[in-house]
């Protein structure tokens, strides 16, 4: 059956605590079906996801416009050469600095995304930096960006140039992680642990975004799944809160909207791979060979009624995580979607990690 693509975009009220990654939000959706809906519809769908008939699929968050960078070329030897034509003087050790700067841009814009999934060299990106023609720490047109710099940014000066500051478009940052210091309360004595006796501070790190930026998650929907449903849950979940900290009013949101957008994940006929935008548990036979590998050891915690059940935590997991890229055997086709719950993840058989990937196709070289 197919599936509709749909964007949920999201405007933080709150700091966050935990970021907005696909497993997650599943397991926040999942909760709250279970206590708007009831026990039948919760093991009805969650059965469907358990058979490998998921009725929708989820990615992580991301600032709204913006995707992973698809690093689909590398550069050898006589490409650095080449790119030191560009710089003042030819400098190697310029040339090599800026490609240590550029080598921190992780995500770009669609547009640009969208041309690397079909097939544009990321080196040619690179190269058109080094021309002046695009920003280089966003890989943007120099005159969308109404940026003066061009080769004289400083990311092609070592770092040296001074004019700088006043017109680049990051110096705005999207995020600030603040590292906040708490106390521990004793609960029996309901006043903070005595530090000379205890380890009562700790930290814990917040996420602040900016005031002008938006997330957005990306849904497939599966055509006889209801996305009003998929809607009331969000609804709830902007009131509650996400995550670690909820009850003390952190992961607040704001829904700006929750549409389909069929547009923005262009389907390419000649796709020989596909690139995930969740944190991923590939099965067997998903994939060939793995072209970018970014991945994390996930350590979940469970949530609702089970985050009390004394054994709150999940056992140790390797999943990939968003930007990685898979290519396909030849002549298979490019699905809506890969991965599958991973059962064994925790001493209640009951318990499963979700690892579905919201995958888009690209053009991986053979």
């Amino acid at each position: 059956m197919d599936y509709n693509i749909y964007e949920l975009i999201i405007k933080p009220k709150s700091s966050f605590i935990t970021n907005l990654e696909s497993d997650i939000i599943w397991g926040h959706i999942m909760w709250m079906m279970k206590y708007i809906e009831g026990e039948p519809k919760f093991k009805e769908i969650l059965d469907e996801f358990n058979n490998g008939n998921p009725p929708f699929i989820v990615s992580n968050g991301f600032y709204t416009g913006y995707l992973p960078f698809y690093n689909n070329s590398t550069l050898n030897r006589e490409d650095t050469d080449k790119l030191s034509e560009y710089i003042e003087g030819k400098s190697k050790l310029n040339t090599i600095t800026a490609l240590k700067e550029m080598k921190k841009v992780k995500e770009v814009s669609i547009d640009i995304f969208s041309q690397l999934r079909e097939g544009k060299k990321s080196r040619d990106i690179i190269e058109e930096c080094f021309k002046g023609e695009r920003c280089p720490k966003c890989f943007d047109k120099q005159s969308k960006l109404l940026c003066e710099h061009g080769k004289k940014c400083k990311v092609f000066n070592n770092n040296k140039f001074e004019d700088y500051s006043s017109i680049c478009k990051y110096n705005d940052k999207k995020v600030i992680n603040i590292i906040e210091t708490k106390n521990s309360i004793n609960r029996i004595t309901d006043t903070t642990i005595d530090l000379d006796n205890e380890k009562g501070l700790f930290t814990q790190t917040e996420k602040y975004y900016s005031d002008d930026k938006t997330i957005s998650i990306y849904f497939k929907v599966r055509e006889d799944y209801n996305i009003d449903d998929l809607k009331k849950y969000f609804d709830f979940i902007s009131k509650s809160g996400f995550g670690k900290r909820k009850s003390s009013g952190k992961g607040a949101f704001n829904i700006i909207s929750f549409e389909k957008n069929s547009d923005i994940f262009k389907k390419l006929d000649n796709s020989n791979g596909y690139m995930v935008l969740s944190n991923y548990i590939p099965k067997e036979d998903d994939y060939e060979n793995v072209v970018i590998s970014n991945i994390m050891t996930k350590r979940g915690k469970l949530g609702g009624e089970y985050s009390f059940s004394g054994k709150p935590f999940k056992k140790p997991i390797v999943m990939y995580q968003p930007g990685s890229v898979f290519k396909l055997e030849n002549n298979v086709k490019n699905y809506d979607y890969y991965g599958k719950m991973q059962d064994n993840i925790h001493f209640n058989s009951k318990i499963v990690q979700y690892g579905y990937a919201f995958s888009v196709g690209v053009i991986v070289d053979e």
